[in-house]
């Protein structure tokens, strides 16, 4: 299943937004279009891996809850890291 929103800023995804992903697993493939009409994509592969890329959403959100990162460094270093864990990410406008 595919789950497709719209964000009214230029922001990509968001914490709430990858938790989400991260939760159902019956999302595949998540989009998010910003007010700019650029679309961000985040994919589960074959290689997907729950309990990996948990553990990379933990660390980063326990980084982001003791102010070592705001909330759009914690979601830029959770798409650099998702492939990690069987996530593709991709940037298209």
């Amino acid at each position: 299943m595919a789950y497709l929103h719209n964000h009214p800023s230029t922001n990509r995804f968001s914490l709430a937004d990858i938790h989400t992903f991260l939760l159902q697993a019956q999302i595949g493939t998540m989009s998010v279009v910003t007010n700019q009409g650029e679309v961000y994509v985040l994919h589960k592969t074959r290689k997907y891996d729950y309990n990996k890329t948990r553990e990379i959403f933990d660390t980063i959100c326990a980084d982001f809850l003791a102010n070592k990162l705001s909330h759009n460094e914690a979601v830029a270093r959770f798409v650099k890291e998702a492939a990690k864990g069987g996530i593709e990410y991709g940037k298209s406008r």
